[in-house]
């Protein structure tokens, strides 16, 4: 399992020098990257396969169920995902996808 570092996006600024990294764990263990509440993930899908990324809720909800959130991507498409709620997903999100060829990623930091 790798850690993806989170970069910021201060205030008014936007994310024109975005640098996306290759995913290194997602097909096997998931990736992990650090979060406050404030973090989206930025995926760009490459690839000729959509890909459906997994991100494991860490708290049982009400009902008593652990709900993980499943996202797709679809191929040469991008999403923007999140923001994480730390109360379900933790101060560590982790996620695994079932197709990584072409997957770029970027967690980014939100400032206010």
């Amino acid at each position: 399992m790798a850690e993806i570092a989170v970069q910021n996006v201060p205030a008014l600024t936007g994310i024109a020098d975005l640098t996306l990294v290759a995913i290194t764990d997602m097909l096997t263990t998931g990736d992990t990257f650090q979060n406050e509440g404030r973090v989206l993930l930025y995926v760009l899908n490459g690839g000729g396969s959509t890909a459906n990324m997994v991100f494991d809720s860490t708290k049982q909800c009400d009902q008593g169920s652990d709900h993980n959130a499943l996202l797709a991507v679809v191929a040469g498409d991008f999403a923007i995902i999140g923001p994480f709620p730390v109360g379900r997903f933790g101060t560590l999100v982790k996620v695994t996808s079932d197709f990584v060829t072409s997957l770029t990623v970027r967690p980014l930091r939100i400032s206010v």
